[in-house]
C-alpha cells in the first residue's frame, strides 16, 4: 500500500514537474512570438515614418529645383530683353550721329527748306534716343532685382556714357566715333558678365 502510495506521489510529481517544463517552453515560445510582432510592428512603423521622411524631402528638393528653374528662366528673360535693348539704343544713337553728321555735311548755304528738314529730322533722331533711353532704364531696374550688382553697375554706365555720347553728338557728330572704342570695350564686358549670369561658358 505504502508503495502505491510513492508510485502515485512521483508519477504526479513527474506529471507536474513535466507539465511545468512544457508550460514553461509554451511561454517561451509565446512570448518569443509575442516578442517578433511586437519588433515586426516596430519596424512596419518606422518603415512608414521614413518613407513619409523620404517623399518629403524628395517635395522638397523638387520644390527647390522648381524655384531655382524659375529664377534662372527669369533672369535669362531679362537679359535676353536687356540686350534688344541695349541694342536698339546702339541704332537709335547711331541714327542720332548720321542725323547730326548729314546735316554737317550738307552744302551750305542752306535755304528755309532746307533748314526746316534738318531741324525736324533732329528732332525725330532725338525722340526716337528718348524712347530707346527710357526703355533701357526700365529694363535695367528689372535686372537690378535679379542680377548681381556686378552687371548692374556696368549696365548703368554703359546708359551714362550713351547718354554723354547722345549729347556730345549735338555739339560735335566725330564725338561719336571717338567714343566707340570705350563703348565696344563696355559693351563687350557687359556680354561677359551676362554669360556668367547664365552659367554660359564659350568653347574656345
Amino acid at each position: 500500500m505504502q508503495t502505491a502510495l510513492i508510485i502515485v506521489v512521483f508519477l504526479a510529481n513527474a506529471s507536474l514537474v513535466g507539465a511545468g517544463i512544457y508550460l514553461s517552453a509554451y511561454l517561451k515560445k509565446k512570448a518569443e512570438g509575442l516578442a517578433t510582432k511586437e519588433e515586426f510592428k516596430e519596424l512596419k512603423e518606422q518603415t512608414a515614418e521614413l518613407t513619409r521622411t523620404t517623399k518629403q524631402i524628395e517635395a522638397e528638393i523638387n520644390s527647390d529645383l522648381w524655384s531655382r528653374q524659375k529664377r534662372w528662366e527669369l533672369k535669362r528673360d531679362l537679359i535676353l530683353e536687356m540686350t534688344q535693348k541695349i541694342s536698339v539704343a546702339y541704332d537709335v544713337l547711331s541714327l542720332v550721329y548720321a542725323t547730326y553728321q548729314s546735316a554737317q555735311m550738307a552744302a551750305k548755304p542752306k535755304n528755309d527748306q532746307q533748314e526746316l528738314t534738318d531741324a525736324e529730322n533732329r528732332l525725330k533722331a532725338s525722340s526716337k534716343w528718348g524712347d530707346a533711353s527710357t526703355s533701357f532704364d526700365g529694363t535695367l531696374a528689372s535686372v537690378a532685382l535679379i542680377c548681381e550688382p556686378e552687371l548692374t553697375r556696368a549696365l548703368r554706365d554703359l546708359g551714362i556714357l550713351t547718354r554723354k555720347i547722345a549729347m556730345n553728338i549735338q555739339k560735335d557728330p566725330a564725338e561719336y566715333l571717338k567714343s566707340m572704342p570705350e563703348y565696344i570695350e563696355k559693351t563687350n564686358s557687359i556680354e561677359a558678365m551676362m554669360r556668367k549670369e547664365l552659367g554660359i561658358q564659350l568653347v574656345a
